[in-house]
């Protein structure tokens, strides 16, 4: 079995300066070397080398191979990029990817977003959106929502409670809503 998904988001609008700074986020995401290549084309070329790959490293096997081998020759492949919220003054964006395959115990993703000024196309980082006040006190909610979001009753530091670090660093991975700002961080690294 072979599966392959991948969808985007073009911009489109009055907003040249915002455009750009779209496109080029969707062209780093995607991988796209060639800023004048189609998105769209780009994929179909994608699942098309995908197909051509992966018919390549299996068509020798025979059917017994085939059978024994069993889900070990299945792979799959998703990518979204697509808008996570827009209101007026800010837009932002995610790029979400999995792959599974060759017989591994579970598939893998990971999850880029960007969050853009709307007037300028300026992509926003921490320092656009909190004061040197928030920005000092983020570790500390950031653990304490951690916590919450884990079920950690007791003061232990994270690291003895199945975390993988012992204090949670604000990621430059965010993105903001109309009700706050999130972070989001890769399987495994925290």
């Amino acid at each position: 079995r072979l599966s392959y998904f991948a969808s985007a988001i073009w911009p489109g609008g009055n907003n040249q300066v915002l455009e750009e700074a779209l496109k080029k986020f969707i062209r780093r995401s995607l991988e796209i070397k060639n800023p004048a290549l189609d998105p769209g084309k780009w994929m179909t070329d994608q699942k098309k080398l995908l197909l051509a790959g992966w018919k390549e490293t299996y068509i020798k096997l025979t059917p017994k191979d085939a059978a024994e081998l069993g889900l070990s020759l299945s792979y799959s492949r998703e990518q979204k990029l697509l808008v996570m919220h827009e209101q007026e003054k800010s837009i932002s964006l995610a790029h979400y990817y999995f792959m599974e395959g060759g017989g591994a115990a579970h598939g893998n993703f990971s999850t880029t977003v960007a969050t853009f000024n709307k007037q300028n196309g300026k992509q926003l980082q921490v320092t656009d959106i909190l004061n040197a006040q928030g920005i000092k006190v983020l570790p500390v909610i950031l653990e304490q929502v951690a916590r919450t979001m884990y079920g950690v009753k007791n003061n232990k530091p994270l690291d003895e409670n199945g975390f993988l670090v012992k204090k949670i660093d604000p990621t430059k991975n965010i993105y903001i809503t109309g009700s706050g700002i999130g972070f989001i961080y890769a399987p495994y690294e925290i």
